[in-house]
């Protein structure tokens, strides 16, 4: 299990009621709902990374306990900026694929405060934003593709991200990038 999840079902546990057994309770729930969603290979399969993610969680939650605005407002800022710009990006080229080089070269010409130097920098930042369910997207050949995003998580964005000057200039410089013409 992703020590991230278990860290946050915790807060909002301790911070709701501070009962042991409701953390449980999401937990055996959350192995539940990741055991439904695994292949029998997946199941047969050992594992070196955490196979029970976030998304679990929140599957296995009710939603007074975890909102995808808390999992937005706790993100670290560099992840925020790239969690706008990928938004942004599903939004405008769908799921045509994209490079992983330009979407760090984006990324890069957009981000002020935002110091990407590596491909593999960037995959580590979209990995902990898939793992936590804030981003949906697949990688083949280098070479990225965002799915339908949840409506939850974009209103949130829009809501808690967008009102914020830094975020929306994100945009603005997005929109004269014209990024939709280096989609394949």
């Amino acid at each position: 299990m992703d020590e991230k999840a278990i860290e946050f079902i915790a807060k909002k546990v301790a911070g709701a009621s501070g009962d042991a057994r409701k953390f449980l309770e999401v937990l055996s729930r959350s192995i539940s709902s990741a055991i439904e969603d695994m292949s029998e290979a997946t199941l047969n399969a050992l594992h070196d990374k955490p196979v029970i993610k976030v998304p679990h969680l929140m599957k296995a939650s009710n939603a007074s306990t975890i909102k995808y605005k808390e999992l937005v407002e706790s993100s670290p800022a560099h992840e925020k900026h790239i969690l706008c710009i990928c938004i942004h990006l599903s939004r405008t080229i769908g799921s045509r694929p994209l490079t992983l080089a330009k979407l760090l070269w984006i990324c890069q010409q957009v981000g002020d405060v935002l110091e990407l130097t590596s491909v593999s920098e960037l995959k580590s930042i979209l990995e902990r934003l898939l793992d936590a369910g804030l981003l949906k997207w697949s990688l083949r050949d280098d070479k990225i593709r965002f799915h339908a995003q949840l409506e939850d998580v974009e209103s949130t964005v829009d809501e808690v991200l967008l009102n914020q000057n830094f975020y929306r200039s994100t945009l603005d410089a997005l929109e004269t990038l014209n990024v939709a013409q280096w989609a394949e």
